[in-house]
């Protein structure tokens, strides 16, 4: 296999564009599910919004022995693991096609079953599990890139990405999209990528 295909952007890349996740039984090379560059839109998404988090944490972890980081970490993998990560999602398609009108009545169109089904697919592998709490959401659209590598003007509205992100989580990160109560921030990304993108975060609400 010389090629693999992103659970994200769903393109078909050579496995060089992939990080190596280690060796399986007969030795040979695994890689990420994700390719280089949707890695790439999270991780950047994750710093861009957590400096002071991510400051403060460099200095307590320097103030710490060796002995005190190792439970710091370990707790910190305990609470990530009751946590949603950010969810790094294919570039969002339009209401236009996202939901089709047959016998006077509103459905999804396939397009729509089968961007869901990939929304399903990356939920499942960063180990989502539905909520049954009310939550809340941040979405960022990341533009797509044009070959010089700056932001296409052509861009998704914020109302039609907003519509399709909260559809599309429904089934995977909560069971009925009357469950997402607030809008915490819903913006576009001041970087682009291939393809574009959609960066969300799912938070529940303690009431």
């Amino acid at each position: 296999m010389t090629t693999k295909k992103c659970i994200r952007c769903g393109e078909e890349k050579p496995l060089s564009e992939y990080h190596k996740s280690g060796l399986d039984a007969y030795g040979n090379s695994m890689f990420k599910s994700k390719c280089k560059v949707c890695v790439s839109i999270e991780a950047k998404y994750y710093r861009e919004n957590n400096k002071e988090a991510l400051k403060q944490k460099r200095q307590e972890l320097r103030e710490k022995t060796a002995a005190d980081v190792g439970v710091l970490m370990r707790e910190a993998a305990r609470k990530a693991n009751q946590a949603f990560p950010l969810l790094s999602l294919p570039y969002p398609i339009s209401t236009n096609r996202y939901w089709r009108t047959f016998r006077n009545r509103q459905i999804v169109s396939k397009e729509a079953v089968a961007y869901k089904a990939r929304v399903a697919e990356i939920a499942r592998q960063e180990g989502i599990i539905p909520t049954d709490k009310l939550v809340k959401l941040s979405i960022l659209v990341v533009p797509k890139a044009k070959k010089d590598g700056t932001a296409s003007k052509v861009c998704i509205d914020l109302d039609n990405a907003l519509k399709v992100a909260i559809d599309a989580l429904q089934g995977s990160a909560y069971h009925n999209d009357k469950q997402v109560r607030r809008l915490v921030d819903v913006g576009y990304a001041d970087w682009a990528v291939a393809g574009g993108g959609l960066v969300v975060k799912v938070e529940e609400l303690d009431k």
